[in-house]
């Protein structure tokens, strides 16, 4: 089979360099230190797409998904209210820098919020709102 895709080759040098393994890890996360923006997508799909390429190959694969909630808080953004206050906390986890919008009771936990309305939806809910309709 011709392996065009970059996640096959990034898969082969996995077993070159690692050998042969009972099963194959591989890690992926995101931070809610930020606004929501297409990074934190690549970062999920890009490791998925290896992970993918070693099950093809027959591999057994454990992926790891996590969410870095102890990052490093490294600038205040643009678009936080009260930056003043957010100075203060530069080089702090992130799970110990306010939120400024006075909503929860961290800016992890703000963002935190903010990364799973734009990405994930509440099936439940949405189902006994109706949002879901049965063809």
């Amino acid at each position: 089979m011709n392996k065009l895709h970059w996640a096959d080759f990034a898969a082969e040098k996995i077993l070159r360099e690692r050998g042969e393994l009972d099963e194959y890890t591989c890690a992926s996360g995101i931070t809610p230190s930020g606004t929501v923006h297409i990074g934190n997508f690549r970062e999920i799909i890009s490791v998925e797409l290896v992970v993918r390429a070693l099950q093809d190959l027959g591999k057994k694969v454990r992926f790891i998904y996590s969410w870095d909630d102890y990052d490093v808080f490294r600038k205040v953004p643009s678009n936080m209210p009260k930056p003043e206050i957010l100075e203060k906390y530069l080089r702090y986890p992130i799970t110990e820098v306010p939120d400024t919008f006075e909503r929860d009771e961290s800016y992890a936990r703000h963002h935190e919020i903010e990364k799973r309305t734009r990405y994930f939806i509440d099936t439940a809910n949405l189902f006994f709102l109706g949002g879901y309709y049965v063809i």
